[in-house]
């Protein structure tokens, strides 16, 4: 049952609950530590108080940001390609940070940050394959396929498309996938 009174019947339910950020070594560093290491564009830790600390970074799923895709509210991010995104991102800055110009630097650590979550699983002969925040959505649309066989799911806040999921169809699926704007850090 739905939180919206709707009756989903099925054979088996499989619910992910998430994890949680180990960041109790940080207690009393004066870093925010609510839900992750709460870090800036160029994945620098950020103070209680608001300030950047420029030489500790956080990667991967601990780290909390702001993604410009979708708005600038800071966010943890689990999907499989996010630590990868991540670590691009913070070897980037940490090279351009130990190089002789610190404007160069500077530049490097002002570009926004603005990955593409996505994941995919393949579940026996069933492909799941998403992009995108479709949790941000406010609503759904099916644009292929039927709901009881391959499918893909357009989601929307508003009228600003926040994520794709398709159950089989990988092309159809990845046909959406240049409706977004490619990975600033992948540029």
């Amino acid at each position: 049952m739905l939180d919206t009174g709707v009756m989903l019947e099925c054979d088996v339910l499989v619910v992910a609950v998430g994890s949680d950020p180990n960041t109790e070594w940080l207690a009393g560093s004066d870093i925010d530590v609510r839900d992750g290491v709460l870090v800036n564009g160029a994945l620098q830790a950020v103070t209680t108080e608001g300030a950047a600390l420029p030489h500790v970074l956080a990667v991967g799923d601990v780290a909390r940001y702001a993604n410009p895709l979708f708005d600038d509210v800071a966010r943890r991010v689990e999907h499989w390609n996010l630590p990868t995104e991540t670590g691009k991102r913070a070897g980037q800055v940490l090279a351009a940070q130990l190089g002789d110009d610190p404007v160069a630097a500077a530049e490097v650590a002002a570009r926004p940050f603005a990955p593409l979550p996505s994941f995919w699983s393949d579940q026996y002969d069933m492909h799941l394959l998403a992009f995108g925040m479709t949790y941000l959505a406010d609503r759904s649309e099916l644009v292929a396929g039927s709901l009881d066989d391959e499918c893909v799911v357009k989601y929307f806040r508003g009228d600003q498309l926040v994520g794709v999921c398709g159950l089989g169809m990988r092309s159809a699926v990845q046909a959406y996938r240049a409706r977004f704007p490619a990975p600033v850090a992948a540029r």
